[in-house]
């Protein structure tokens, strides 16, 4: 019997609607726009790469959509992977492919030198491909092991923000950046089966087994219970509220009266307008004018923007390219 192509299976799933409501809900990505994938091969990123394209073949928008596969050559299967990464996104339509490979120092903590050297690769594309957004496959489980993770190092309640549905990416770029986790509320197992039911085949990373790496012993522990810990598990992606809005709330709450550009650009239309307004009301404007806020939140998301002060009654917003700061008018 005929089997039907991945592309028509994934957009029969249910799971790729789930994926584009947490797009457009919770990673306020539009769909489509132009986007690059961030897949290494494992399950996780080629279910994301399948869901994604799914997503942007019913709006006939493949050519917006990008892939990166960074090949940090510690592995010598790594630089086959990169080329099955390629060849799958080729198969399902996706042509913008492209392959890094980056050195990695071989002292220290490796896995944090092969986080740097990948992320600066991934800057290092969405500049060449004029993207601001990349994806990547996180989901719940690894937010569970992100979670312990961060309590293990005593972080406490700054834990719930671990693996943000949207935040800026974790390298320095000349202009702001985002990565968005459109998989975050779903279990790996529902990933895996996703892909097993299109046909699709993916890589495992041997190192991701090893019994003394901290991620290998939470997955044990998460196929141990079972059952017994879904409860857990698919609760805490709703309790983590990711809280990049949150933040630049709280910044303009305090004695200083600005905040960053970088934390604004971020953040949904009318989170972006929350926290605009809490910083005039703590300059003293109660009543901002509507045509001068809406111009405001206009040019924060403009990069060409220069340095522009905006007048209100009873306060006045000055916004440079690093921030946006609130004086109060005697």
């Amino acid at each position: 019997m005929h089997r039907a192509h991945p592309l028509v299976l994934a957009g029969r799933s249910p799971l790729t609607l789930r994926v584009g409501h947490a797009l457009e809900e919770q990673c306020h990505c539009a769909l489509p726009s132009p986007l690059l994938l961030a897949v290494s091969g494992g399950a996780d990123s080629c279910a994301l790469l399948l869901l994604i394209a799914a997503l942007w073949k019913r709006k006939r928008a493949l050519d917006q959509l990008a892939v990166i596969c960074v090949d940090h050559g510690i592995r010598r299967e790594s630089s086959q992977e990169t080329r099955e990464v390629e060849a799958l996104a080729h198969s399902l339509g996706v042509n913008r492919v492209l392959v890094t490979r980056v050195e990695v120092a071989r002292i220290g903590n490796l896995e944090a030198a092969a986080r740097v050297a990948r992320w600066k690769a991934v800057a290092s594309a969405m500049d060449r491909l004029a993207i601001d957004q990349v994806a990547t496959g996180h989901h719940a489980d690894d937010l569970f092991e992100s979670f312990l993770f961060q309590l293990m190092r005593k972080r406490g309640n700054d834990a719930l923000s671990t693996l943000a549905s949207r935040a800026p990416i974790p390298a320095r770029v000349p202009k702001q950046r985002v990565v968005i986790r459109p998989l975050r509320g779903i279990r790996k197992r529902d990933l895996v089966a996703f892909l097993t039911k299109c046909g699709i085949a993916w890589s495992e990373d041997p190192t991701n087994l090893s019994p003394d790496q901290f991620r290998a012993q939470v997955r044990l522990f998460l196929r141990q219970g079972g059952a017994l810990l879904d409860p857990c598990v698919d609760g805490l992606a709703s309790l983590c509220i990711p809280r990049v809005q949150e933040g630049a709330l709280a910044r303009t709450r305090g004695k200083t009266s600005s905040s960053s550009r970088e934390s604004l650009r971020v953040l949904p239309q009318n989170g972006l307008r929350d926290a605009v307004v809490q910083l005039l009301h703590q300059a003293g404007c109660r009543a901002p004018q509507h045509k001068t806020l809406s111009r405001l939140l206009r040019a924060i998301g403009d990069d060409q923007t220069r340095p522009r002060t905006f007048a209100f009654r009873g306060a006045t917003l000055t916004l440079t390219r690093q921030s946006l700061h609130a004086e109060t008018i005697a």
